[in-house]
């Protein structure tokens, strides 16, 4: 299991970012901050000081948006999912592609954002899952 802290914050090009630290170092690293804003959930990435939108703010349906290498494609705004942890309703499942070919599929859940990232199926291994919120405390 990771857990996910809050660092601290910094202000560059006049805009307000944090960062995350990921006890697995599975999925944040130091270099990745957020930007704190009320409008798309942004990644500000040191290493080339680049801005990627990991979910857009309410997207419509099949909407695309360019991610870091990719870009996704909201296909579900009404998306249940069941993991071991918990069952989740009304969440946006949005596929992450490379030139039309499916990367992953990513599930945010409204105020807590990424909750979930499987992989698709590969022949004789199916599916696997690359990311599971498991827990999430506010201190």
């Amino acid at each position: 299991n990771a857990n996910y802290k809050y660092e601290e914050s910094e202000t560059t090009n006049g805009k307000n970012y944090f960062f995350l630290t990921d006890s697995s170092n599975q999925l944040f690293g130091a270099w990745r901050f957020y930007r704190k804003d009320t409008g798309n959930h942004t990644q500000f990435y040191i290493p080339g000081y680049s801005e990627s939108t990991e979910i857009v703010n309410a997207p419509n349906q099949n909407q695309t948006w360019n991610s870091l290498f990719y870009y996704r494609i909201a296909t579900n705004l009404n998306a249940n999912l069941k993991t071991s942890a918990c069952n989740y309703n009304g969440i946006v499942q949005a596929n992450e592609m490379d030139a039309g070919k499916l990367k992953n599929r990513r599930f945010y859940k409204k105020g807590l954002g990424l909750i979930y990232i499987v992989a698709p199926n590969t022949p004789g291994t199916g599916d696997s899952v690359e990311f599971i919120l498991t827990d999430a405390r506010i201190n």
